[in-house]
């Protein structure tokens, strides 16, 4: 664990909060985008994945008073729904991807505060907005992928 950035950790507990929602949807939620399609969960007719979006780009400033550290940072979760054949179409696969946003958006919004990260005050959570797409699955295959990328703010400061 990083006393020098809460980058990690708040990635750690934001897969406890959001994975069991998203399990309970037959989805997983990987660390990274899933290479191997074992990975991506086959359910109710195609197959849903979860991943934090990389690179993050992170903001401190110091206090010049106390000498602590402000953190500032949007950490990203993509869902998608990628069909197995032909029959979802484009409307279809962007509710079942809506679906994943809305369970992760919950439990951001449920849980917005982590309390007991070492050596820094509380870290807030909030959500910073989402990005959506949809269109044909990509190498030529059959039905309409869809997809949100989730933004969610961090904002830490050390004690």
């Amino acid at each position: 664990m990083s006393t020098t950035s809460t980058l990690l950790e708040v990635r750690s507990r934001l897969e406890e909060l959001v994975a069991p929602p998203l399990d309970a949807l037959g989805c997983a939620l990987h660390w990274a985008f899933p290479t191997e399609l074992e990975q991506i969960e086959g359910w109710g007719g195609e197959r849903r994945a979860a991943w934090f979006v990389n690179p993050v780009d992170i903001s401190t400033d110091t206090f010049t008073l106390s000498g602590g550290l402000a953190e500032t940072y949007t950490q990203e979760i993509r869902v998608a729904c990628l069909p197995l054949d032909e029959s979802t179409s484009p409307r279809e696969a962007a509710d079942r991807a809506a679906e994943l946003m809305d369970a992760v958006i919950s439990a951001v919004r449920d849980n917005p505060k982590i309390d007991d990260i070492d050596g820094w005050g509380a870290v807030v959570l909030t959500l910073a907005g989402w990005a959506f797409d949809s269109g044909p699955q990509p190498q030529g295959a059959a039905g309409f992928a869809a997809g949100f990328n989730i933004r969610i703010q961090v904002e830490a400061w050390t004690c």
